[in-house]
């Protein structure tokens, strides 16, 4: 309920500040970003030793189009939309072992407040929502198995510069900073059938529940760089 407030009060923010001016461009870039906010993933096991194995599958080789809106010479309303490779990471089990692999395709909203050192150099800060469509499974002895369900919210930021190449050209650089965390609601299985996670179990637990534990982090530090085209 709180996020849901949060997010209506920022929406509410942007769209009262659109009618004040406005000019559209539109952005496209890549970047490479390293995993933060490592979560525990599962517990390894092995001959000589037990470990916790944690892990973030946020950022690695990224995409992203962005088309925004220049509210007023300080201020301008953005909206993302790209792909994140994510990571795979191998858990071993004695005599077996379980890989899980995370990509993501994101979106949001955000607003960045910018300033000017020069008529060609604009530093700026970029603050936004942040959710998208986790592409999560467990690969378990050949066989995938994928996570489905859940919303994750969370926060995306950036501080960068744009160079003007000219009025209408203009290339980017910045470093960011995401934090989502997905928790699914059920896992589909190969041959189709369904297990949904559940926070209680009854007694004897019925073949297609399991309690919820899985928690998959997409935090990410990182460096992106493109071209943004102003009309």
């Amino acid at each position: 309920m709180k996020r849901n407030l949060v997010f209506l009060v920022f929406i509410i923010a942007m769209m009262g500040a659109l009618p004040s001016y406005s000019q559209l461009y539109f952005k496209a870039g890549a970047g490479y970003g390293a995993g933060a906010q490592k979560l525990l993933l599962e517990t390894q096991y092995a001959a000589t030793y037990t470990e916790n194995v944690f892990a973030s599958f946020g950022g690695n080789f990224g995409v992203d189009l962005a088309a925004g809106y220049e509210l007023n010479q300080y201020v301008d309303f953005e909206f993302d939309l790209g792909y994140q490779n994510g990571r795979s990471v191998t858990v071993n089990q004695v005599f077996s072992y379980k890989t899980y692999v995370g990509r993501l395709i994101y979106l949001g909203p955000s607003l960045v407040f910018k300033t000017s050192i020069n008529k060609n150099i604009s530093p700026y800060g970029k603050l936004g929502l942040f959710t998208g469509l986790p592409l999560t499974k467990v690969i378990v002895g050949g066989t995938e198995k994928t996570f489905r369900g859940g919303i994750p919210l969370g926060y995306n930021g950036a501080l960068g510069a744009v160079y003007n190449l000219s009025e209408t050209f203009k290339v980017y650089i910045e470093t960011y900073s995401q934090s989502m965390i997905y928790r699914p609601t059920r896992r589909r299985e190969l041959n189709g059938d369904v297990v949904k996670f559940k926070n209680k179990l009854d007694t004897p637990a019925p073949s297609n529940q399991e309690l919820t534990h899985h928690q998959f982090s997409f935090g990410a530090l990182g460096i992106n760089m493109g071209i943004k085209i102003v009309f």
